[in-house]
């Protein structure tokens, strides 16, 4: 539900049921998914840093809990990292 709110543009519905399932801890996997969507969420908003933080931790417990440094999850939050760098322009980041 969290992830239709987000595609909405209904950022606070979808940011209060991200939160509720990063408080639930249930796994690995639906943390990793949890954080990516809350950071998508902060990026639409225009707030850079939360959802770089977000993403980069991500990146930190997807690496270190799910398969493989390759698991689509984790890329996930790779790929956002590409794309809030497009936004701010920060082209020599996008390129590595």
């Amino acid at each position: 539900m969290a992830k239709i709110y987000l595609n909405q543009g209904c950022y606070e519905e979808a940011e209060q049921l991200f939160k509720k399932t990063l408080e639930k801890n249930i796994g690995p996997m639906a943390l990793v998914y949890s954080m990516h969507g809350l950071g998508c969420v902060y990026m639409a908003q225009g707030d850079y840093e939360k959802a770089e933080e977000l993403f980069n931790e991500g990146i930190k417990v997807g690496s270190r809990e799910l398969p493989g440094k390759n698991h689509p999850h984790t890329l996930l939050h790779v790929n956002s990292l590409v794309v809030l760098r497009t936004k701010q322009k920060q082209y020599e980041d996008v390129e590595r």
